[in-house]
């Protein structure tokens, strides 16, 4: 597939009430988070920042999609600047060592704890 016909995949898709976007575009109560590739394409205007779809060759004068109409080569450049946020940071916000001493205290705790009476069971004994 042309590099210019993959479509915009968002990472993210998140409600929210300031219509702005951590990464990327304004969206009417939504936050769209993309991928780095595609949020250059979008500031490479090779994509659409109001309907996100592709386009043949950059900064066409208003968006190739009919129906959109977006005047990407005058206006994509001026919104995108004022509706950017930076970076969002999708996943665990644990680092490996946190998680795993987590992951084991969870496993002491569904295995050693007796619901019964509501105490723990000292590592060093045996079930």
């Amino acid at each position: 597939m042309e590099r210019w016909r993959k479509p915009v995949i968002p990472a993210a898709v998140e409600p929210d009430n300031s219509s702005t976007m951590e990464v990327g575009v304004r969206r009417g109560g939504v936050n769209w988070t993309l991928e780095e590739e595609d949020f250059q394409r979008v500031k490479e205007g090779r994509v659409c920042l109001k309907c996100m779809e592709p386009q043949e060759v950059p900064f066409p004068k208003v968006c190739s999609l009919p129906g959109c109409g977006y005047p990407i080569k005058a206006q994509q450049l001026i919104d995108l600047g004022e509706q950017y946020k930076g970076d969002k940071w999708l996943g665990s916000r644990l680092n490996l060592d946190e998680e795993l001493n987590r992951l084991d205290e969870k496993h002491y705790h569904d295995n050693y704890w007796t619901r019964e009476h509501h105490i723990i069971i000292p590592r060093s004994v045996k079930k």
